[in-house]
Parts: C-alpha cells; structure tokens; sequence
C-alpha cells in the first residue's frame, strides 16, 4: 500500500498529476481544483494516496490532506460508486458542501455531478448519514479557497481569457457540457483572483443549477 508521496510535481493534465520522487514519476489522479495549486508548488508537495489495484490498471489517487482523502474512502463505500466516480465528487463539491448535504439530506447537489444519477446520489447521502460523525472538520482549502501550507505556489496569474479557457476545458474533462461550462465560468469570471478560485465557484455554480 502507498500510503503518502512527498514530491515535485512536473507535469499536470486536468486531475492528473505527474510527481517525480527520486527519479522515479508517479501519475496520481487528485480533486480538479488541487490540481492547479499543486502544479504550480515550488519545491516538493505532499500528497495523502490511496491505491487502487484493478485487473486493467493500477491507479493512484492523492490529496493534500487527509481528511480529503477519508471523505474519498467513505465515498468508495457508496454502491456504484468508484473510485474516478468519487474523485468527481470531492471535485465537485467541497468536504464542508459535502456535510451540509448530507446534513440536510439534500441529493440535488450530488446528483448535478456528471455520472451521478439520482438513485446514487440518494444513496451517497443515504451512506454518509450513518458515518457523518466520522467525517472530518472542513478542511483548510474549504474555509477560505485557500491550499494546505505545505503547498508554496508561485504568484503567477494567467491572463483572463487563458484562465478562462483553462477553467473550461477543466470542466469538460470533468463531463460538464461546452454551453455550461462556459456560461458557469463568464458567470464568475470577473469574481476570481485566480484559477483555483474561477474553478472552485464555477464548480458552485454548476452543482446549484
């Protein structure tokens, strides 16, 4: 079992991040919005993983605090719910949204997932009724849009119409489509001081509608 990875990341597609340890690079899949800050670390990153061995693949899953990735296992847990599945979750749809769902027994925001039905999402919040009080406390980049410590990104801003585009294309890999994808992103464009955020509240968006 992998059961953390300390890093620096040098590449990054989407979700997936590609981390040289050593000389030898990992692939690890993490939630959207990590992705970015991740990427744009100086210097070494830590990632909380959980791997996942399947007859086709081996896959490796990261996040940059452990309460991510307990929520992540409490999602595995879920029928029909598998491990890319849930990673589209916690992308979704923060720790701190996430409890106050369930909290609320409010499948909606679940269901605006893509691949989430509405039978599934009503087991998610069926599921994780039962293990709230083992869930954790909002996590540090749910209180303020901001990443774990651990994560030093360099100040570097995109220009708007490249963050734009970038948020987009974040969230067609995702499964959203083209019309609503760009029209969440124009919706909060002018709001966001970067592109953690612009996905972050785009994200929001969709989930709401």
């Amino acid at each position: 079992m992998i059961g953390r990875i300390t890093g620096t990341v040098i590449d990054q597609e989407h979700q997936q991040l590609l981390v040289d340890v050593s000389g030898v690079a990992y692939e690890i899949e993490v939630p959207l919005t990590s992705a970015y800050e991740l990427a744009k670390a100086e210097g070494e990153v830590v990632l909380h993983t959980h791997f996942v061995v399947r007859d086709d693949a081996n896959l490796l899953f990261g996040f940059p605090i452990k309460e991510e990735r307990a929520v992540f296992r409490a999602l595995l847990k879920v029928h029909n719910v598998g491990p890319r599945l849930a990673l589209a979750v916690l992308s979704g749809l923060g720790i701190a949204e996430m409890a106050q769902a369930v909290l609320a027994g409010d499948h909606k925001p679940f269901k605006a997932i893509p691949g989430v039905g509405d039978r599934t999402a009503k087991q998610i919040v069926l599921d994780l009724k039962d293990k709230l009080p083992e869930l954790p406390d909002v996590a540090p980049a749910d209180k303020e849009g901001k990443m774990p410590d651990h994560v030093d990104a360099k100040p570097e801003a995109d220009p708007e119409k490249e963050m734009a585009a970038d948020a987009e294309a974040a969230l067609l890999a995702l499964g959203y489509k083209h019309k609503d994808a760009a029209a969440a992103v124009a919706n909060v464009l002018e709001a966001a001081d970067d592109l953690e955020m612009l996905l972050r509240l785009a994200l929001k968006q969709l989930v709401q509608k």
